[in-house]
């Protein structure tokens, strides 16, 4: 038996498990089974996640009250076991960053004036990733009932300028094309990016189980545990054909050197492999994605139907490609009213 376990059934003599610890108040768990308890991965983690929120601190860890132990505290918590993978690396890169300066610093302490420091420690986006994460790791402290506040909510963002990933253009797609022929693993990757203008999380899954009829059908990665978006799109003829013309793999289509599926972070280097083979660096598999926005604005499709695209939840999102794209149609027509030949 786990350490502070406790079977208690209620009045009605339905099971009830309970972690109790002394001097504190007993948290259920909620494992609907009867004595004796299987000690299963999932009983485990959740008398683990009951143990962190009553404030028990890991027999192998000190600096208990410490932000490293919070954020170990956070790192084994449910909330951040629902997570996708590529959330939770990028969480735990950021707060393991902060942690090697300040971890042995109380977290009870910590003002918006403490994160405001931690935050301009760096430059641009990575400091507010800081800030961001920050907010996520206090948030989940709350409830938990380690903390009272949370002070990075009160902390602003930095303004950076950025658009984002920066867009494809037919100049940088042709120079992929001509480094990676019809056939290649290579090829295949930027047909699937670019004619379903879907994100690597999702292009990785693509293979024989998501294809029905002629569509492929998915539930996109990015916020699959939040809320589920299902997208149905089209495996229009490009597409088509490069499949046809390409060895595929068994379980997806993109397979490793070993015929395995590929991780996500796998697949990015490789994708970054590829990508500097043509001579494209600074360009990333995202912004092929803004590129089949870009090109279907420039085509005439609605706002309505880049959403559908992209998968986009609002509509605001999918508006920013129709309106750079009406911008520039506006110039070109306002400079050749303007300039151009009155004839």
């Amino acid at each position: 038996m786990l350490p502070g376990l406790l079977y208690d059934p209620s009045r009605h003599g339905k099971p009830r498990w309970y972690v109790r610890i002394r001097g504190r108040r007993k948290r259920l768990i909620g494992v609907d089974s009867l004595p004796p308890l299987n000690i299963t991965p999932a009983v485990q983690a959740a008398y683990e996640d009951a143990k962190a929120r009553l404030g028990v601190p890991d027999k192998t860890m000190k600096g208990t009250g410490s932000l490293r132990w919070l954020v170990e505290m956070y790192f084994r918590s449910k909330v951040f076991a629902r997570l996708n993978d590529l959330t939770q690396s990028e969480r735990r890169s950021v707060l393991n960053r902060i942690v090697v300066q300040h971890g042995e610093k109380p977290f009870a302490r910590m003002e918006p004036r403490h994160v405001e420091a931690i935050r301009d420690e760096v430059d641009g986006e990575p400091a507010n990733k800081r800030v961001k994460c920050l907010r996520y790791l206090f948030k989940w402290a709350i409830s938990a009932e380690h903390a009272k506040r949370n002070p990075a909510k009160e902390v602003p963002l930095i303004p950076t300028g950025s658009t984002g990933y920066t867009a494809w253009l037919r100049d940088d797609i042709l120079a992929y094309e001509n480094r990676h022929p019809v056939g290649t693993k290579a090829r295949l990757a930027l047909a699937l990016f670019l004619y379903t203008g879907q994100r690597k999380s999702d292009v990785v899954q693509f293979g024989p189980l998501t294809i029905r009829g002629e569509r492929l059908v998915f539930i996109q990665h990015k916020g699959r545990a939040r809320k589920p978006k299902r997208m149905s799109i089209p495996l229009i003829e490009p597409l088509r054909q490069i499949l046809d013309a390409t060895p595929l793999g068994n379980m997806t289509w993109l397979e490793t050197e070993y015929g395995q599926p590929f991780s996500i972070a796998g697949f990015g280097s490789k994708f970054r492999k590829w990508c500097d083979e043509a001579g494209l660096q600074g360009l990333s598999a995202h912004g092929i994605r803004k590129a089949t926005g870009i090109i279907a604005a420039e085509r005439g499709a609605t706002a309505h139907e880049i959403m559908a695209i992209l998968g986009h939840s609002t509509l605001e999102e999918a508006e920013r490609y129709t309106r750079e794209v009406n911008a520039a149609k506006l110039a070109d027509s306002g400079l050749a009213k303007a300039f151009g030949d009155e004839g």
